[in-house]
């Protein structure tokens, strides 16, 4: 009978062992299918970003041609990096802001040999024409928790009336990031050098920064300056950009290029 008893219990310990196995072979071929699908992701996002680093090139072809190691260019809301590397690989030295640290931090990973040799220099704020604390609205599919994806959300902006952002995400919870912005105009005057490239894909702050640059003269420090306009995204933003349009045409302004995305 203890024999029995024995046996059987010996047995259905086996069996939850064997149970228990299955259902860690199960979690983990779930979070298999889940890393292939967030590898597929970064696939479809790698062909992309080899069409952007052709459409860069393509795109500053006269500014690059001009480029050297003496030559200082800047890139406001650098996201991966893009254009920061390909203004790296001409030769210059460069200043590169992103206000997301998931996204700063991995440009300084991806691209530590340029800081290490000091031609690259990160900063983890963002553009504005004031320096203040400012709330980076991210997407609705942006994810705190992760440590995979997260690097990749893109079109943050510190506007709220952006489309491609919401004030919430999928809880009560406001989906925002803090973010010091810095004064670009300031931050230009205090290089006190010429800058040869200065790019802005700042998510609807560019005309901000623009009315800044040209109403103190700093626009005349550079010599290129390549901008993605988002007032096709923020209605609000049109009476600026008429504005920066205006001033652009009044003073005769060559360097500024509105059409750049």
């Amino acid at each position: 009978m203890l024999k029995r008893f024995k046996y059987r219990l010996k047995n259905f310990f086996r069996i939850q062992e064997i149970s228990d196995n299955l259902n860690n072979i199960n979690l983990k071929l779930v979070k298999f299918e889940q890393d292939i699908k967030k590898l597929k992701k970064i696939s479809e996002k790698s062909l992309r970003y080899e069409e952007t680093y052709e459409y860069v090139i393509s795109s500053m072809s006269e500014a690059l041609s001009n480029i050297n190691d003496n030559s200082i260019c800047i890139d406001c809301g650098a996201h991966f990096g893009i254009v920061s590397e390909v203004f790296l690989k001409f030769g210059a030295k460069v200043h590169t802001l992103e206000p997301n640290i998931n996204l700063s931090n991995y440009i300084k990973f991806r691209l530590s040999e340029y800081i290490r040799n000091q031609r690259l220099f990160v900063y983890n704020n963002a553009v504005w024409d004031r320096k203040e604390q400012v709330k980076l609205y991210m997407r609705p599919d942006y994810n705190h928790n992760s440590n995979f994806l997260d690097i990749m959300s893109e079109s943050s902006s510190i506007l709220m009336e952006k489309t491609t952002v919401d004030k919430v995400m999928f809880t009560d919870k406001e989906n925002f990031l803090l973010s010091q912005s810095i004064d670009l105009s300031e931050f230009i005057q205090e290089l006190d050098c010429i800058v040869d490239i200065l790019k802005i894909d700042i998510e609807g702050a560019e005309f901000d920064v623009l009315i800044k640059l040209i109403e103190t003269g700093i626009y005349k420090k550079i010599k290129y300056i390549f901008v993605e306009t988002h007032n096709d995204k923020i209605s609000e933003l049109n009476k600026k950009a008429d504005y920066v349009k205006d001033l652009i045409i009044k003073n005769d302004i060559k360097n500024i290029d509105l059409d750049w995305h």
